[in-house]
């Protein structure tokens, strides 16, 4: 983790800034780190006991309720570590009200210049006509009837020192409202529909203060 040639010595210092780089690893669970004393040198040899994040999870979820905003939630991630790390996620949810699919490619280079890329995909809509018989009560109707929205985005990011971060990358999106100008209407009436399409560049520079003595 620090690129150390073989009889390489590094002070503590050295040491606890390249294991504390190596811990903040998501596919890094724990690490258990072991000096033993080397008579014939001197220094300290270093044994790294290292346990992996599990390669593989999924979450299941949902809420049952006494009207229509029941609905569920499905979640699958898979990490795969050799010498760069991948991690692949994906979700859905699924209602009346809201339901949408999010998907996630992640690759992170952990060599002599770290940086990671990640590419991401989400549809996401939402039905409030049907959704929900509480947005209904005493016939109080929304003039918004449905709304999709689908984004797709990519980051790169690389390290500033130890506490901060630059990420470069862009969203392209394309968001539809479908509505009525009146809250009087039928299902068979025609409705309005805008659309809006675009694409946002983004430089962002992040900076974390926590376990700062200043």
């Amino acid at each position: 983790f620090l690129n150390l040639k073989k009889n390489d010595t590094l002070t503590f210092k050295e040491f606890r800034k390249g294991y504390y780089k190596l811990i903040a690893d998501e596919q890094i669970e724990c690490i258990f780190p072991r000096a033993k004393y080397n008579e014939n040198t001197g220094y300290y040899n270093l044994f790294l006991n290292v346990k992996r994040e599990k390669p593989f999870k999924a979450r299941l979820g949902g809420i049952i309720s006494s009207d229509n905003m029941n609905g569920g939630f499905f979640g699958v991630e898979y990490k795969y570590l050799r010498q760069s790390a991948y991690s692949v996620y994906g979700n859905i949810y699924f209602g009346k009200l809201y339901s949408s699919i999010y998907g996630r490619l992640r690759i992170d280079n952990i060599k002599l210049v770290p940086y990671f890329w990640q590419v991401y995909l989400s549809l996401n809509q939402w039905d409030y006509y049907r959704g929900s018989s509480f947005l209904f009560y005493e016939d109080k109707r929304p003039r918004y009837i449905f709304q999709s929205e689908r984004l797709l985005g990519s980051d790169f990011a690389f390290p500033l020192k130890n506490h901060s971060k630059i990420m470069i990358g862009f969203q392209t999106f394309d968001f539809t409202y479908n509505y009525y100008q009146t809250p009087h209407f039928q299902l068979t009436d025609t409705n309005d529909i805008t659309t809006f399409v675009g694409t946002s560049p983004f430089v962002l520079i992040e900076r974390n203060s926590l376990n700062n003595i200043e």
